[in-house]
């Protein structure tokens, strides 16, 4: 009633009516509620009362029961989803793209990334997400990773080497006179993938995230040691002519295309997640490992490859077969309890003379 009243602006009075009539609510909600278990009971059990005294078959007080599930499990749905909880499909006009967002729609590449400073902090404004893949926004479940990057190279000041490995290519800011959104074009973004030169090996997360405040992510890659024997820890053949390019991207699979003439490390501008994550080399599936504090990284045998990284959860899919499996089981059981019960009752009639 306290916090009540202060929410109100101290009216007690107004208080006090607000708390009988919610009083009042749950009682009328309980009441009915009630009243609506008693009538299934007693429907219930005429039912079972039915059977009993063989005045219903078991099939017709199944057929009641399964009426009766369904009447119960619809009255309480409508109450969480009804008619009012749809609506037609309409194009939302509510946010309009501005000068600044229209000219960087322009460009062609499949995952650029914007970071927009123009509205104040860039990890609570959701707007830029509307228009361009952001490194910034706001989400309350983020990946602690990605958290504690913003923590350490973002909040006092900001890291243009973690910039250019998350490949932004644009950073939108305001006008310090007028307020308007104006952009810079980052030529030093790194890309969609790249080879490195070299590998610098960190004991630990604080080593890794230390490592990042000041590199050069286009050259060499900070990897933590439990990722040693996936990565080089001697120096590689530098292939000056080596590429490797993204060349088709969606959230769930990217593809990307790569030639060199010597094996290369490549890091790609993606969180690392190997919760369902798989990367496949040809069409077969090689082991990737974490690079630059959160980004992915892999070896790229020699020649012209097709890499991939896929969404592939395997618990998702085996709970997809676990639940096919039991509906198709529960078909046959049910068929077969029918097929029985039929066969039963041929059984029980007198046999038709010829």
């Amino acid at each position: 009633m306290n916090n009540l009243t202060q929410a109100i602006g101290g009216d007690s009075n107004f208080a006090n009516t607000i708390a009988n009539a919610l009083i009042q609510d749950r009682s009328r909600l309980a009441s009915t509620d009630a009243l609506r278990s008693l009538v299934f009971i007693i429907l219930a059990f005429a039912l079972l009362w039915a059977l009993l005294k063989q005045k219903l078959n078991a099939t017709i007080v199944s057929i009641g029961f399964l009426l009766l599930v369904t009447a119960d499990l619809w009255i309480i749905d409508k109450r969480y989803l009804n008619s009012n909880s749809f609506a037609e499909k309409q194009d939302s006009h509510d946010i309009q793209p501005r000068e600044v967002d229209q000219f960087i729609m322009r460009d062609t590449d499949p995952d650029y990334r914007v970071f927009d400073l123009s509205a104040g902090d860039p990890f609570s404004n959701a707007n830029t997400s509307y228009f361009h893949k952001s490194i910034g926004g706001y989400h309350a479940a983020k990946l602690r990773r990605y958290q504690e990057l913003i923590e350490n190279q973002f909040s006092k000041s900001i890291n243009n080497d973690v910039l250019d490995m998350l490949n932004t290519k644009y950073v939108i800011s305001a006008d310090p006179k007028t307020q308007t959104a104006t952009m810079k074009a980052n030529s030093t973004a790194c890309g969609n993938a790249w080879f490195i030169k070299s590998v610098k090996f960190a004991r630990n997360a604080d080593e890794e995230m230390q490592a990042i405040s000041s590199f050069d992510p286009k050259n060499e890659a900070i990897v933590d040691q439990q990722y040693k024997s996936l990565a080089e820890s001697k120096p590689h053949a530098i292939d000056g002519s080596a590429t490797i390019k993204l060349t088709s991207y969606n959230p769930d699979h990217m593809v990307y295309q790569s030639g060199s003439q010597t094996e290369q490390i490549a890091v790609f501008s993606e969180i690392y997640y190997d919760k369902g994550w798989k990367m496949l080399i040809d069409g077969a599936e090689q082991p990737y490992f974490r690079a630059d504090y959160l980004l992915r990284a892999a070896k790229i045998p020699v020649g012209n490859h097709k890499i991939e990284f896929i969404f592939h959860p395997a618990s998702y899919y085996t709970g997809e077969g676990i639940s096919l499996a039991s509906s198709i089981l529960l078909v046959i059981f049910l068929a077969g309890a029918f097929f029985m019960e039929s066969k039963k009752k041929e059984e029980l009639l007198p046999n038709k003379k010829v």
